[in-house]
């Protein structure tokens, strides 16, 4: 195993170790996860009204959907966005290039979208892309310098 992967898989599972400390001091909550892989979903408006008329308090979305994101503004509703996997190989080169991510997907709907957990890739330790796993830590810590910088 490389050490770039061993890095990923240590920052996978200290994530996890971190997460249940939170979770232990948190509220339950209802989740539900926004596919767009369909060809007769509602519009967002549509569906922001009907999340924000039930007890759903967090959505993920796998992607940055801008009409989505606005549809969730001052809903109360916790949004989780996802940089796809295709944007991880630019994302761990370039610093510049999560700034920008940063830039275009995060700030212009920050705070009123509450935009709470941002995801980099999908599935990519069980995807058996050795090339992504290895840039998938190098992306990530470039997301956390472009947010904290930002």
């Amino acid at each position: 195993m490389s050490v770039t992967l061993l890095q990923a898989i240590l920052f996978f599972l200290l994530s996890l170790y971190f997460q249940s400390f939170y979770f232990a001091c948190s509220q339950s909550f209802v989740g539900v996860n926004y596919g767009e892989l369909a060809d007769n979903l509602p519009p967002p408006p549509a569906t922001a009204k009907l999340l924000q008329s039930t007890t759903i308090g967090k959505v993920r979305l796998y992607g940055t959907d801008p009409a989505i994101i606005g549809a969730l503004a001052n809903t109360g509703i916790e949004i989780v966005i996802g940089a796809y996997n295709g944007d991880i190989p630019r994302l761990a080169s370039d610093p510049n290039v999560a700034t920008q991510w940063i830039n275009s997907n995060v700030l212009p709907y920050f705070p009123a979208s509450k935009i709470g957990v941002i995801t980099v890739g999908n599935e990519v330790i069980t995807s058996g892309d050795q090339n992504l796993m290895g840039q998938l830590l190098p992306a990530m810590q470039n997301i956390q310098n472009a947010l904290n910088a930002g």
